[in-house]
């Protein structure tokens, strides 16, 4: 049988009073901020457990119970909890509703049983910027402990304001550099971020009406053409082209020729005058 040896520390006496005279006590008299070591910090769990043989790995049982596991993944490293009261985790029936799990017909609390002294959760964990290990001395804790009182006094509507802030100084340091930027590549800029071209807008208006004019007028002309090849054509063959037994043909040669007129003499006014003369 394996047995996994498990390194416990106990949180130094100089340090738990620095974080309760820092963070104060709760209702219960336990402080708000505590330190604990990775390994010391179990919490419930209950379900279904496989236990393996570590020789091979092959499943020696299955059981269904309530135990106690460490609860954050870096056992060898000091964390800092902060106390959260009772009612933070709702009312012990929506606390049984909501962790109860089934297994094989038993009931079993997934999350243990109901905080009814409040619980302590993860604020941070004292480790280096690369995840190095960090001793909980007195002098760390007493830093720690400053951070917290400085929290505490601090309204949290400062602290978002402070945020924001930051946000805005760092938002006009860009716009200056970007501008800074441009100055340099375009000294003609002159810190302005585009050029203003005013323009009449109401000759425009008057220019694009004008050159609409035109272009219905190309459309009549040409029309009025092929109204014309129509009644020569009475002319050239009677006796198909009349405005008797032949009217119809009579018509619709008119409304082709009309037709191939007028998108010709569209297509010239277009050659010439393409887009409104801007002039």
């Amino acid at each position: 049988m394996i047995s996994v040896l498990r390194e416990t520390h106990d949180t130094p006496e100089t340090v738990a009073r620095s974080l309760e005279l820092a963070g104060g006590i709760n209702r219960f008299r336990e402080p708000n901020y505590r330190a604990v070591w990775g390994w010391n910090r179990l919490a419930w769990i209950g379900g279904k457990f496989a236990e393996r043989d570590p020789a091979t790995g092959s499943l020696l049982r299955e059981v269904i119970e309530l135990r106690q596991e460490p609860k954050y993944p870096a056992v060898n490293r000091w964390h800092i909890e902060k106390w959260l009261p009772p009612e933070t985790y709702g009312s012990p029936r929506a606390w049984w509703a909501q962790t109860i799990e089934i297994e094989a017909g038993r009931s079993i609390p997934a999350l243990g049983p109901y905080p009814a002294l409040g619980e302590y959760e993860h604020c941070f964990t004292l480790e280096g910027p690369r995840g190095e290990f960090v001793q909980l001395t007195p002098t760390v804790a007493e830093h720690i402990a400053r951070a917290i009182e400085r929290s505490r006094h601090h309204p949290r509507s400062a602290g978002k304001r402070a945020l924001y802030d930051r946000e805005h100084r760092q938002e006009r340091a860009y716009e200056a550099w970007a501008y800074d930027l441009l100055d340099d590549a375009v000294p003609a800029f002159h810190r302005q971020a585009f050029v203003t071209v005013v323009q009449n807008n109401r000759a425009m208006t008057n220019r694009v009406e004008i050159w609409l004019k035109g272009l219905l007028a190309a459309a009549i002309s040409g029309a009025a053409g092929g109204v014309l090849t129509g009644l020569a054509a009475v002319g050239i063959d009677p006796q198909h082209f009349n405005l008797q037994t032949g009217i119809g043909a009579t018509f619709r040669i008119g409304a082709a020729a009309a037709l191939i007129n007028a998108v010709i003499g569209v297509a010239a006014y277009l050659q010439k005058s393409p887009l409104p003369s801007g002039d």
